[in-house]
């Protein structure tokens, strides 16, 4: 009984599914790489167009071809000039709290005390609050989305790893 679980788990496993199709982008000599898969958004940009960016959902690969088809609109992988990889959101809203947090700083210490409090400017305010703008503004830039441009040492792949259907000596009995 186990067996024949065991044996009916790998067939269903062994079927021909989307997820085995997908657009890889590779950089020689590096075996870190990204994969988008069927279903998944993309950001590109095409050669020749002056519209800026395109956000589209794969919805098929053909591999034969080497093109991507987005709900009917079937594109080239060569057409494809640079494809924006996304960043890291936590850190950018880190880095936005720090300068917003930097400018309040600074306004309350120039601002606030002297003018409704009668104190003096309170300096130490204002580099903490310059201090927390420039280390937001440089962990902003750091992990900005970056942009992957294929060329001589990076490109883009269309894979199918699809394995064939599984066929089973026949049993001796």
């Amino acid at each position: 009984m186990i067996r024949t679980l065991g044996i009916v788990f790998f067939l269903l496993h062994s079927l021909n599914i989307g997820a085995q199709k997908f657009l890889q982008l590779e950089k020689g000599g590096s075996f870190n790489y990204i994969r988008y898969y069927i279903g998944e958004d993309i950001t590109f940009k095409l050669n020749h167009d002056d519209k800026g960016w395109h956000t589209r959902t794969i919805t098929d690969i053909d591999v034969d071809e080497n093109r991507l088809v987005f709900y009917n609109h079937p594109l080239h992988i060569d057409s494809i000039a640079m494809i924006q990889l996304p960043g890291s959101k936590v850190w950018q809203i880190t880095g936005l709290a720090l300068q917003v947090g930097g400018a309040n700083a600074i306004l309350f210490s120039l601002g606030y005390n002297p003018i409704f409090n009668n104190e003096p400017v309170n300096w130490s305010g204002v580099a903490t609050g310059a201090m927390g703008i420039v280390i937001g503004s440089v962990l902003r830039r750091l992990t900005k989305k970056k942009k992957f441009v294929p060329g001589k040492r990076k490109r883009l792949r269309v894979l199918d790893v699809t394995i064939g259907p599984v066929v089973f000596p026949p049993v001796k009995t």
